[in-house]
């Protein structure tokens, strides 16, 4: 099988001549050395292994598209944090769905710009269910420690 027919395997060609596969989900994200002849069962065998470790990484976006310092980068550089990892996995679930509102509303927003004014504006979409005009304001709070320490 030709590693151009197989999704996922980035092929480079070096100047010395070299052929090297790497297996990558997504463009800038982390990439797995493959071994050198495409058409081998170890080849196979570690482009399943290396699918079924790139699957549990997950990245809403690469790095590279998020203007740092933004309200998106300090989302994602809070839940690549120790200190995220160490919360139950309950509260991880919980945090992370806040996030993906919080982030659907100011991914692209710098939080130095974000005001109180348009905080209270956006929670009035909460009205229905104050819990998660809370959780909101709270995950908020949580992303604005975070600012703080970078």
């Amino acid at each position: 099988m030709r590693p151009n027919s197989i999704r996922y395997v980035e092929t480079v060609k070096r100047t010395s001549g070299a052929v090297l596969y790497y297996a990558r989900r997504y463009r800038g994200g982390t990439r797995i050395r493959l071994p050198d002849d495409p058409e081998s069962q170890e080849f196979l065998m570690a482009y399943g292994a290396a699918m079924a470790k790139l699957s549990q990484v997950t990245s809403p976006l690469p790095r590279k598209t998020m203007n740092s310092h933004s309200i998106g980068w300090l989302i994602c550089t809070y839940m690549d944090s120790s200190q995220f990892n160490r919360l139950a996995s309950s509260t991880q679930k919980y945090q992370r769905y806040a996030f993906k509102r919080i982030s659907a509303l100011y991914e692209h927003t710098r939080f130095s710009k974000l005001t109180s004014k348009q905080i209270k504006l956006d929670m009035e979409a909460f009205q229905t269910t104050p819990e998660a005009a809370n959780a909101f304001l709270k995950t908020l709070k949580k992303s604005h420690q975070v600012g703080h320490s970078y």
